[in-house]
Order: structure tokens, then C-alpha cells, then sequence
């Protein structure tokens, strides 16, 4: 086999690695000149020769102006009544109650409706537990009577005899010329010792029938203990089943359960006198809140409010303040001891099923209201030597310093009474 022949290469052209070169310079002179484009294009002045207008603006507006002071709080009940868990009156008073049955939250009821069951399955038995001491301390006093009558009547059999010895005795001993001193003086001492066994018995008679009272009066106690026994526990029985005194709404009440807050629901166990259920008459719902104590000064009774709900982000009612506290109250919390609030309780004008108890409410309080007037936002007004002014947007297009005389001021625009017209464009302070 013969030896393959070397591959030759041609060398490269001069006129090749010119055209590489002219190439990189034209793309770097093209990225220059874009660059060189854009900055003039950025700093280029507008046509009229003035820089672009980045200033915000509003315009004077004509129409109704509050003064609110805005309160937080919750709607409460003003008639309500609680419903607790049965106090029970019975010697087995301890223990907790587990709820069999009770009405749901939200819910309107009448009167004589049922509201609350408790569990009185164990009680029912027990009750009949009682029942049968009762009728068995019944039968053991009609028994022990029976067998005191059996007891007295031996006892007087055996006074009888006794009486009958003292009298034979008494017979024996009569004077007769035929004994002797000696027999006369054993037939005194006969006589002496019936006597005496006859008075003894007469005596254990008396003590026997006061025992026997005292004996059946034991039995007629316990009796009677059953009897108190039996009707504290039928009338907790009855107490088991609570029913509505009056109308209105169920609101259920917390209870914590497993380590966390809930509502009582059916199932849970409660203690005597534990508050399970309010019932409230829709009709008095209000909402409970507090003000600063340096704005409570411009609260009135009879003032129209606003009224809000965290709940329901498209629900507002109307109603007015109905009390003001007399004297402030030191806020919860240790950061916050120092600041001082009056409470502030509001009614409604108009009434929404929505709305329950226990709900977050805000309420817009109305001190002052100006049906028509001049108004402009708050960042549009400045202040010069305590003067108030505003700039104004001159027919040229540029803005002019213009003094201006306040009016009524809301939280975010206020009311202008000279030195503008509805219409003027203003210049708003960021």
C-alpha cells in the first residue's frame, strides 16, 4: 500500500481579514452613534422651549363638606337577657353538664321555645335511685311502728303481772294472830320488793314509749330527708329544659375548648351557672365605642353618625349618638394606661338582618356639614407667615402664588371661602 499524500492548504487572503476589520469598526461606530441618538433625545428641551410638566394637580370642586371624628367599636344588645347552665340544687350538685340540645346562633325564637337541654339521662336515673330509698324509709317506719306495738304490748303484759304480784303480796300481808313477828316482817319486806319491781316497770314503760317516739322519729326524718332529697333533684329535672321568657335573637357565648376559644355548641360541657345562651331584642342593637378624651368635647347627643362594618365592606347605616359618658376611662393594656378614652354608645335609624351582636363596627361621627361649599384637597394649601395660600394655574399655564381665606376641614380636603372659583386647577404639595 502507498503512503497517502499530505493535504496542502492555501494561505489567507489579505483582502478576507480586511473585510473582518471593517466590519468590527462599522458595528462599534453604529453602537456609538445610537448611544450619542439617545442622549440627545433624553436631555432635548420640548418644543415650547419649557421642561415637561411632572406636577400634580386638582382641580376646585363646589359641593357638600363634613367634619367627622371617626370612633371604633362593636354592636351590642341594650335588652337582652343570659341563660346560664342550671344550678343544681341537689346534695350531687358537683360535676359538669353536657348540652343535649340547644338553639343555633343567629337564630330568632319565641317565647316558650326551647333554647337549652342538658343532658339529664344520669340524673333520671338517680332520681329513681331516690325514689326507692323514699318508699323503702316509708316501709321501714310502717315496720318498726308494727314492732314497737308488739314491744308495748309485752311490756304491758308484764306490768300487769308485776301489779298483780304487788297485789297478792299486799293480801298476803294482812295482820292475822296466827304468825309470828318474824313471818309478818318477810311478808312487809314481799310486799316492799313488788311494790318496788311494779314501779320500776312502770317507769321503764314511760322510757320505752319516749324511745320508740324518738326512734320513729329518726325514721320519719330520714323519710322526710329522701322526700327533700327527691324533689330538689324532679325540680332540676325541669330546670334540664330552658325555654325562651322572651323573644328575640340567640347570640351563643365562648368557651374555650381544647386550648382555643370557640362558640358553645351542642355537645360541650358546662358548670353551674355558666353563661351559655343571650337572647336580644334586635330591635335595641347600638354600637359601643370610645373617643380621645381631647376630642370628646366635640361630641353631641342627637349628632347624625355613619356607620360601618368590618364584616361587610358594602354595608353602612345611619344613626345618631345616643349617650356620652361623664367621666374618662383608662385603656386596657399597660403601653396604653395613660391614655384616656369616654365611652360612646350610638343607635341605629335603620336596621340590616346582617347585622348581630359582637360585631367590629366604626362609626363616623358628623360634628359640622357645609352643604355647598369650595373645596380642594389638604397637600394643595401652604402656609407663609401663618397666611394660608395656594398656587394657581394662570391662564399662561403657569402656577401662581394666591393667598386664599379656609373654611370647614375634613380629614383630607377643606373648604376654601375667597380667592378661588369652582374650576381653577391648583397645584398639589406631595
Amino acid at each position: 500500500m502507498s503512503p497517502a499524500a499530505p493535504v496542502q492548504t492555501l494561505p489567507p487572503s489579505p483582502h478576507v481579514a480586511i473585510n473582518r476589520n471593517w466590519l468590527g469598526f462599522g458595528a462599534l461606530t453604529l453602537l456609538l452613534a445610537s448611544l450619542a441618538a439617545g442622549w440627545w433625545i433624553w436631555l432635548r428641551p420640548a418644543a415650547n422651549g419649557s421642561p415637561v410638566e411632572t406636577q400634580k394637580t386638582a382641580f376646585v370642586t363646589a359641593g357638600p363638606l363634613e367634619r367627622t371624628i371617626r370612633l371604633n367599636g362593636q354592636t351590642t344588645a341594650g335588652n337582652f337577657y343570659t341563660i346560664t347552665a342550671p344550678i343544681k340544687r341537689g346534695p350531687e350538685s358537683g360535676g359538669n353538664m353536657v348540652i343535649l340540645k340547644m338553639a343555633k346562633g343567629g337564630s330568632l325564637v319565641k317565647r316558650g321555645d326551647i333554647v337549652l337541654a342538658i343532658d339529664g339521662r344520669s340524673m333520671a336515673d338517680h332520681v329513681d335511685d331516690v325514689r326507692d330509698q323514699l318508699h323503702q324509709g316509708e316501709n321501714d317506719v310502717a315496720k318498726r311502728k308494727a314492732e314497737q306495738a308488739v314491744e308495748m304490748g309485752q311490756l304491758l303484759q308484764t306490768l300487769k303481772i308485776a301489779k298483780s304480784q304487788w297485789d297478792k303480796a299486799k293480801l298476803d300481808a294482812q295482820p292475822a294472830p296466827v304468825r309470828t313477828d318474824i313471818e309478818r316482817e318477810l311478808m312487809k319486806l314481799a310486799v316492799d320488793e313488788a311494790e318496788a319491781r311494779y314501779k320500776q316497770q312502770l317507769k321503764d314503760l314511760e322510757q320505752k314509749k319516749a324511745s320508740q317516739a324518738a326512734e320513729i322519729r329518726i325514721l320519719e326524718e330520714t323519710v322526710a330527708r329522701h322526700k327533700i332529697h327527691l324533689m330538689r333533684h324532679e325540680i332540676d329535672l325541669t330546670r334540664f329544659t330552658v325555654r325562651a321568657s322572651a323573644p328575640g335573637m340567640i347570640v351563643t357565648q365562648p368557651i374555650y375548648r381544647g386550648g382555643d376559644m370557640a362558640q358553645i355548641d351542642e355537645g360541650d360541657q358546662v358548670y353551674a351557672g355558666m353563661p351559655v345562651l343571650k337572647v336580644v331584642d334586635p330591635a335595641s342593637l347600638q354600637v359601643e365605642a370610645q373617643v380621645n378624651q381631647a376630642q370628646s368635647s366635640q361630641l353631641r347627643i342627637g349628632q347624625r353618625v355613619r356607620i360601618g362594618f368590618d364584616a361587610f365592606a358594602n354595608l353602612q347605616l345611619t344613626g345618631r349618638v345616643y349617650s356620652i359618658g361623664a367621666l374618662a376611662i383608662s385603656s386596657t393594656g399597660r403601653s396604653q394606661y395613660f391614655i384616656r378614652t369616654v365611652p360612646v354608645r350610638i343607635t341605629f335609624d335603620e336596621r340590616d338582618p346582617r347585622v348581630i351582636p359582637d360585631l367590629s363596627a366604626y362609626a363616623e361621627v358628623i360634628t359640622d356639614r357645609d352643604e355647598n361649599a369650595l373645596q380642594v384637597p389638604l397637600s394643595a394649601i401652604g402656609k407663609q407667615d401663618g397666611r394660608p395660600y395656594v398656587w394657581v394655574r394662570n391662564p399662561s399655564g403657569a402656577f401662581e402664588k394666591r393667598f386664599v381665606t379656609l373654611g370647614l376641614e375634613s380629614y383630607t380636603r377643606i373648604a376654601v371661602k375667597d380667592g378661588l372659583r369652582a374650576g381653577d386647577e391648583v397645584r398639589v404639595i406631595d
